[in-house]
């Protein structure tokens, strides 16, 4: 008797340290979640436009402030893969997320990056249509 009441009290503790674990690992899933979420929205609304922002200001600075020099296709990639490539990469830091979450945050950097460029390439450093 004495001997299975020290097997179901060996049980009892293993149970308990088996649930205290499961716990643990649980709020270390929730922080690593909540991390990943914190991340993926710094760099896909904050890193992500201001650098491709920076970048096609940068490559319109090194043009004279026009693309007029430039062949029609060549301009034409640029101005698509300044802005629809930062859009695709913000995405795929937000893949995980889920499919809607990810695609609303490309059309947010999108829509961050136009204002960047517009706001700060157009405005402030007199570029566009005279």
């Amino acid at each position: 008797m004495s001997e299975e009441l020290d097997r179901f009290a060996a049980l009892e503790r293993a149970e308990t340290r088996l649930d205290a674990h499961a716990r643990q690992r649980s709020q270390w899933r929730a922080r690593r979640a909540r991390w990943r979420a914190i991340r993926a929205w710094v760099l896909a609304l904050l890193v992500v436009p201001a650098a491709a922002a920076a970048g096609f200001v940068g490559v319109l600075e090194t043009a004279g402030g026009d693309l007029g020099a430039w062949s029609p296709a060549s301009a034409t990639a640029l101005v698509m893969g300044a802005f629809l490539g930062p859009a695709a990469l913000s995405a795929w830091f937000a893949r995980s997320l889920g499919r809607y979450e990810a695609f609303a945050l490309a059309l947010c950097a999108l829509s961050i990056e136009v204002a960047l460029v517009f706001g700060v390439a157009f405005l402030a450093l007199g570029y566009g249509p005279r």
